[in-house]
């Protein structure tokens, strides 16, 4: 299996960034499956690795690759905004995870 490198300075592959109404169960999920095919893969995802909030912004910059999984209403969170602020300021690169219509956009 891969073994994939971590940036110097990193201690994760990538920061999950979802809002928990509409993307907890999703992310979760693509999250255990990216690691079922890539073990040694480090993801921050809240459920694991979240022991304080006010941290959020020190977790998106101890990771490589910022993924948003947007669903409805993330953009509402303010804790979602203070990551993809922090993802921003940080010249991360990001990628978004989209699932529905244009019904679903904000």
């Amino acid at each position: 299996p891969p073994n994939p490198e971590l940036p110097k300075g990193c201690s994760y592959h990538m920061f999950m960034s979802h809002v928990w109404g509409t993307g907890q169960a999703q992310t979760h999920a693509i999250v255990r499956k990216m690691q079922l095919f890539m073990p040694g893969l480090k993801v921050w995802l809240d459920v694991d690795e979240l022991t304080d909030i006010s941290k959020l912004e020190e977790s998106v910059s101890d990771s490589a690759v910022f993924m948003i999984y947007y669903s409805a209403g993330y953009f509402r969170s303010k804790n979602c905004r203070r990551e993809v602020y922090a993802a921003i300021r940080l010249e991360k690169p990001i990628i978004v995870l989209y699932k529905g219509d244009k019904t679903d956009l904000e």
